[in-house]
């Protein structure tokens, strides 16, 4: 028992800086078991439920407009995939306006449930793609991508 006491007055500063890294480490591998490990609270994998007929609806709708030569939507997830192709001569506002006319197409409960991601394609000399996307915890407006356009017809860059 002498030595044990010898051996931790000799070396007190030692043990607690041993006590101090067990205990750090410990937090560590708690912290990382919670945030590595734990469970998904969003449930992504999930499909989001949309009612029969509202995909083909958007569809349909996209494709009565002139400016829309080809229209699809497809659900993946909890994604609803729009891609629009226009043709030449619509302006990128036109285009997005015309994007935009899908989201009250969707009843609310959907909206809250699922991401909304939109591609348009317009098709021509200067063809243009531009991405945007509606998150369920987003204002309610389409995001559009940044984008850099070298090939700018001059009808656009006048606009601009």
């Amino acid at each position: 028992m002498d030595k044990l006491k010898k051996i931790w007055g000799e070396n007190k500063v030692l043990f607690v800086l041993a006590m101090i890294l067990v205990i750090c480490l410990g937090v560590l591998v708690g912290v990382a078991i919670v945030y590595g490990y734990g469970t998904n609270d969003s449930n992504y994998e999930t499909p989001a439920k949309i009612e029969n007929g509202v995909l083909s609806n958007v569809v349909s709708t996209l494709k009565a407009n002139e400016k829309v030569t080809d229209a699809t939507a497809t659900l993946k997830r909890k994604t609803v995939y729009i891609t629009i192709k226009y043709s030449e001569g619509t302006t990128l506002d036109e285009a997005k306006l015309i994007a935009a006319t899908a989201i009250p197409l969707f009843d609310d409960n959907t909206l809250k449930e699922a991401d909304l991601s939109f591609t348009i394609i317009i098709s021509g000399n200067n063809s243009i793609t531009l991405w945007g996307a509606k998150n369920t915890h987003g204002s309610g407006d389409i995001v559009w991508g940044n984008y850099n356009i070298k090939n700018t017809s001059e009808k656009e860059k006048e606009s601009n």
